[in-house]
């Protein structure tokens, strides 16, 4: 039986894709992209273990800080996303739209 966040997560289309695939355990925080300062809602805020995958529906704006960001590798509709991250805190903090 699949673990229970899998079975939560709803079928997203691969034209409003971003996939996360850990290579490395990393902690993962996604929120709708809220207007002004306010926050949207929150998606995801977990640690990831290595070899995990996780995928969002991209068709509203998303806020998305990923924590050992060296260790993700990510697309964004079916297209390498780079994962600009602080060299010194290896944290990637982005908005995809």
């Amino acid at each position: 039986e699949p673990p229970a966040s899998a079975q939560a997560q709803p079928a997203v289309a691969a034209d409003d894709a971003l996939v996360l695939n850990f290579r490395e355990e990393s902690w993962l925080e996604v929120k709708r992209a809220g207007q002004g300062n306010k926050d949207g809602e929150a998606l995801a805020s977990r640690l990831v273990p290595a070899g995990g995958t996780e995928t969002f529906d991209a068709s509203a704006p998303l806020s998305i800080v990923i924590g050992n960001a060296a260790g993700v590798v990510a697309s964004l509709r079916g297209k390498p996303l780079d994962l600009k991250s602080d060299s010194k805190s290896n944290v990637a903090r982005l908005t995809v739209k």
